[in-house]
């Protein structure tokens, strides 16, 4: 079991339990929104990211200051 254990990757694990609770079951967190956290997240980094333009002596857009890093697909 230890190989296993030791061998695996977390992307790849679909359960765990930890002192007898379940904390992730068919790849989920249990009673954890995760959809909304990564919403929120990306909220917040989009003000963030907004903000930076504000401060920004030459008056760069957040697009200009931040360029994406590999080509926008077709």
């Amino acid at each position: 079991m230890t190989t296993l254990l030791l061998n695996g990757s977390a992307r790849r694990a679909t359960h765990s339990v930890v002192n007898g609770r379940p904390v992730l079951v068919d790849g989920r967190l249990p009673g954890i929104d995760t959809d909304g956290l990564r919403r929120r997240a990306q909220s917040l980094f989009e003000k963030m990211r907004a903000a930076y333009s504000e401060r920004d002596v030459r008056g760069r857009t957040a697009a200009e200051l931040f360029p994406p890093t590999f080509p926008e697909s077709a």
